[in-house]
């Protein structure tokens, strides 16, 4: 569970401070940009590894160097921009780089009062804030920039609209599957470069640090996080997810912080498979 003045609930930062100082790492698989890194470190008070935009960037705990950047093709998304605007309702759209902002713009016909609605939702979102940057026309040249890494169509905040999201998400994948990657999300897509998703980055991670991926243990709650769970043996899930997305993990827990009871007993993992890999012309990393 998120806290909006903390950022997360006592039991789990006190696990992971534990987890930290004994000399381990915990990093942090993000589909947002930078924004949070700063506030997450501050709160656990320890530097942290960083891959954001759903495995787009890496960002190293102790220089904070940006590599293993896999931008979208600025063509592409032109491209898929143009194709959602004419084919379906759009609600809003984000777009996200390496800096802390949100890109934003809100369909013309979307009445004023749930633009404001969204940006006092942000305001008061506290540790969970967006730096915004509003404006079709701030939207536009950011879809012209080389180093926009991830897209999303909003068709509502929330669930309300989760049966039109999974329909288009659909559609869409089938134009798109050989040039993007596309997950679900609430009222939502996540759309990167073909390729580019938690699971991939956190390779391309274990890659260039000399980790083995059975010294990892990955854990989420979304659609997005999937990927990891395909890639990764020791993979959790929280309970409070949908059952198309537990399915894919080998451990479900209530809270972060229960990880912990599996490290006293290591040997509840020695067992762990993936229980869905994927197949060699499934994924390109």
């Amino acid at each position: 569970p998120k806290r909006r003045l903390t950022g997360m609930i006592k039991e789990n930062k006190k696990f992971l401070k534990s987890f930290l100082n004994s000399g381990k790492d915990v990093l942090i698989a993000s589909g947002r940009s930078t924004g949070m890194l700063s506030k997450l470190e501050k709160t656990l008070d320890h530097k942290l590894y960083f891959i954001g935009c759903n495995g787009s960037f890496i960002i190293d705990k102790n220089t904070k160097e940006i590599s293993n950047r896999r931008p979208l093709n600025r063509q592409m998304m032109a491209k898929l921009f143009l194709t959602m605007r004419d084919r379906y309702s759009i609600f809003c759209w984000f777009a996200l780089d390496t800096s802390p902002n949100l890109y934003y713009h809100f369909d013309e016909k979307i009445p004023k009062y749930i633009t404001l609605g969204f940006k006092l939702g942000n305001f008061f979102n506290n540790f969970y804030r967006e730096k915004v940057v509003s404006g079709k026309e701030n939207l536009l040249n950011r879809l012209q920039c080389e180093d926009t890494f991830k897209l999303m169509p909003i068709f509502s905040f929330g669930k309300s609209s989760q049966v039109k999201t999974e329909r288009t998400y659909l559609a869409i994948k089938d134009i798109f599957q050989d040039e993007l990657e596309i997950a679900l999300a609430d009222g939502a897509l996540e759309i990167t470069s073909k390729g580019v998703n938690k699971g991939t980055g956190l390779k391309l991670f274990c890659k260039k640090y000399g980790i083995k991926e059975d010294e990892i243990i990955v854990i989420g709650d979304h659609h997005n996080d999937i990927s990891m769970f395909r890639s990764f043996p020791h993979s959790f899930c929280m309970s409070h997810s949908s059952d198309d997305v537990k399915k894919y993990a080998n451990h479900i827990v209530d809270y972060l912080y229960q990880i912990q009871d599996y490290l006293k007993d290591e040997s509840s993992l020695k067992n762990d498979i993936i229980k869905y890999p994927y197949r060699k012309d499934e994924i390109d990393i």
